[in-house]
């Protein structure tokens, strides 16, 4: 009888265990889906906002990127999600050549802090740090219109 309390016992501790640790699992800071803004400082100092709406399915990293420079959008390339590593490429026309940044971090929470590289043409890449933070998708503020009554 006391062999099969402390099994049954056991058994209790391993089922709260693991349904905690799934518990806990799910509130991972793991997604990546939603709107991110970060600023960039360019070689004269200037600071340029730039912003992403990313979508993340499994591992693979979807989305779009709006470049703060000129307001222009461009899809979201190789993008992924791996152990809370992110990683996406962005390649944009810039005059009669090809600028492309690579986007590497680490997610944690609302926040993605790394690296970037930016290569333009041809030259060697410059690398700087990248952090951007998720920021609250704007809610639609639209009621449904009203018609007014009829009158018999």
């Amino acid at each position: 009888m006391r062999k099969t309390a402390a099994v049954t016992a056991m058994t209790v501790l391993a089922i709260c265990a693991t349904w905690f640790g799934a518990a806990f699992a799910a509130d991972s800071p793991t997604d990546a889906t939603g709107s991110w803004k970060w600023a960039i400082q360019t070689p004269d100092g200037d600071s340029i906002n730039m912003s992403a709406k990313l979508t993340q399915d499994g591992q693979k990293l979807s989305g779009t990127f709006l470049d703060g420079f000129d307001q222009k959008t461009f899809d979201i390339k190789d993008g992924k999600v791996t152990d809370g590593n992110v990683s996406f490429t962005v390649t944009r026309p810039f005059n009669d050549d090809t600028i492309t940044v690579k986007y590497n971090g680490k997610l944690n929470g609302d926040t993605i802090k790394g690296s970037l590289e930016v290569k333009f043409g041809d030259q060697d890449p410059n690398t700087s740090d990248w952090e951007a933070k998720r920021v609250a998708e704007p809610s639609s503020t639209t009621q449904p219109t009203t018609q007014p009554a009829t009158q018999p």
